[in-house]
């Protein structure tokens, strides 16, 4: 037990020890709290207002009264017609001073009564009293006075600066912005027009290239091409058609001698020719002229040769020897004539046009022997011909208006006029056959025929074990049961390849463009188009030119409208804090907010 007291005895002795010397040290020590010290006094305490409550601010320190803006709209007008009354051109400093100053403040009316104080002549004289004299600075000094009256100009000024950032500064950066990205679209704009420009030129050049003419006049160029080449071309079709004339013959033959092998079983009327397509093969692109005397001739007559006049020097026209296809017979039972008319079947075709479509047909004529003079009986009633009322010759009902013609005015109707559609016209004989709408459109049938006949041909041939066509042609002719493979094919790819020539795109459209004037006017407009289009995007280049001219322009009027209003802003921040601070007991303030990032 007396070990327990002596240990707690020693305890105690040292808790005695270390509590005075511990309280020596934290007394020694001097805490300071942050935000406490040495007292400062209180004007040098700035006070930070919100540019967005200045006004708010003003009424609630009592400085100014609350109804503030219902005294202050009457002085504004009056403060707008003292500025306009103001004489400008005279003075540079106060002009400079009107254009700078965007809107008037008190302070600012007080900056423009010191000017015009200064500078105007007259206006800087004063009474006895040491009052102006002039009316228009009485008028000034009047207007200083009710602004001033109830620190009325402290709300008045915190109401424009307020105004000034949050309206008029972020208006003219908006349209700044605008105009800028505006700029930026047109600019694209301008690129994308010229590029298409460009492009659409490029184009225009090509047509000009393909149809080999300058697009000064395109009209007749293209006209006077069609002229040119189409002849050119077709004698070059021709030309290579006649180089492969065995094939193409071999073509030819083989057809007909199928066909008429086919149809001799059948019964039916048996074809002799191809005629257009071996005219053309073997003479060439001769004119429509020399293919009809072929026809009816047999012979074909070069262009020049002269044709030898009869001895009696009588006129074809003139003179027709119907004994030449008229046969009489002696018959005692019959008694009549047989009229040849197979051999002269063109040669009456072409009497019938030349005679306006009236024809006889001479089969049907009859020789009566009545042991005299023979007589013709034309087997023609009056009937037939038709007499009037009273037993005269015919009438002729030349009235039209009930037959359902309509007329139509060719210029209206597309019509091709005679310097581009020669087959409108009387000279259609010496036009050639390729140029000839009608035999070209044989020979274009006849290539087709040959193509197909071929092919069919080509396919049955090619067939594995087809021995019903061998078993069928084995009473056909030497020419058709010596056909191969091969020669079929040699005769198809010939017969594939002058018809490509005389299909091609070019060729097609030179034959239409010679054959419809509408045509031809639809290409022009179409080559036109494109030279037009570019000179329009040329246009319109032009005027996104202008455009951005008159942006770049407008955006150098706002911007020194933007800077005078920073300007001014800045300054009535300096003049009201310093306003402020007077009012205050001398405490400075600081307006704070989007006005110092101006």
């Amino acid at each position: 037990g007396r070990g327990r007291e002596r240990e707690r005895g020693r305890r105690s002795c040292t808790w005695r020890v270390f509590v005075p010397i511990m309280s020596d040290f934290l007394s020694s020590l001097q805490v300071t709290v942050l935000g406490e010290g040495e007292d400062r006094p209180e004007h040098t305490i700035p006070i930070d207002v919100p540019y967005g409550k200045l006004v708010e601010w003003v009424v609630d320190r009592k400085l100014c009264k609350p109804n503030w803006k219902k005294v202050a709209e009457p002085i504004r007008l009056r403060v707008a017609e003292a500025v306009e009354a103001v004489e400008r051109g005279k003075h540079p400093e106060v002009d400079a001073f009107l254009k700078d100053t965007p809107c008037y403040s008190y302070f600012d009316c007080k900056e423009l009564v010191c000017l015009l104080e200064k500078h105007v002549e007259g206006m800087d004289q004063k009474d006895f009293f040491g009052y102006h004299s002039d009316p228009r600075m009485k008028e000034w000094n009047k207007l200083l006075g009710l602004l001033e009256k109830n620190n009325l100009y402290l709300a008045d000024t915190s109401s424009v600066i307020i105004r000034t950032i949050q309206y008029d500064i972020p208006s003219l950066k908006n349209s700044v912005h605008q105009i800028s990205n505006q700029n930026d679209d047109l600019l694209k704009k301008e690129h994308e027009c010229e590029s298409n420009a460009g492009q659409m030129m490029e184009k225009f050049r090509q047509e000009c290239a393909k149809w080999s003419i300058k697009g000064e006049n395109i009209d007749t160029e293209l006209g006077d091409r069609v002229r040119v080449e189409l002849p050119q071309l077709f004698d070059s079709i021709t030309r290579n058609a006649q180089k492969d004339i065995e094939s193409l013959e071999q073509a030819v033959r083989y057809y007909i001698a199928f066909t008429n092998y086919v149809l001799g079983d059948t019964g039916e009327k048996m074809i002799d020719d191809c005629p257009t397509l071996s005219f053309w093969i073997k003479y060439g692109n001769a004119s429509v002229g020399q293919y009809k005397e072929y026809l009816a001739t047999g012979e074909f007559t070069e262009v020049g040769e002269v044709v030898t006049a009869k001895e009696d020097g009588a006129k074809e026209d003139d003179v027709i020897d119907i004994s030449s296809f008229i046969t009489v017979e002696d018959d005692a039972h019959s008694g009549t004539l047989e009229v040849d008319g197979g051999e002269q079947e063109e040669k009456e075709n072409a009497s019938s046009e030349e005679m306006g479509g009236f024809s006889v047909d001479m089969v049907d004529a009859v020789v009566e022997d009545t042991g005299g003079d023979v007589t013709i009986n034309w087997d023609i009633s009056e009937t037939d011909l038709g007499t009037n009322d009273n037993g005269g010759a015919p009438e002729i009902n030349w009235d039209v208006g009930d037959l359902g013609i309509e007329v139509v005015d060719s210029s209206a109707s597309g019509l091709h006029d005679d310097q581009y559609s020669a087959e409108s016209t009387a000279n259609e004989d010496e036009e050639t056959l390729l140029e000839h709408a009608e035999y070209r459109n044989r020979i274009l049938d006849d290539f087709l025929a040959l193509e197909i006949f071929l092919q069919q041909r080509l396919r049955e041939m090619q067939a594995k074990g087809n021995t019903f066509s061998v078993l069928q042609y084995q009473s056909a002719s030497p020419l058709i049961q010596n056909q191969s493979i091969s020669s079929v094919t040699t005769m198809l790819e010939a017969v594939q390849r002058h018809l490509s020539h005389l299909s091609e795109d070019h060729v097609v459209q030179l034959i239409e463009m010679k054959s419809s004037r509408r045509y031809l006017d639809r290409l022009s407009v179409s080559i036109r188009s494109k030279a037009d289009a570019a000179s329009k995007l040329r246009l319109s280049v032009q005027e996104l030119q202008q455009k951005r001219e008159r942006n770049a322009t407008r955006i150098a009027e706002i911007a020194p409208k933007l800077q005078r209003l920073i300007g001014h802003v800045k300054r009535l921040q300096q003049a009201l804090q310093k306003e402020l601070k007077a009012k205050s007991r001398n405490r400075t303030i600081r307006i704070i907010g989007e006005i110092n990032a101006l």
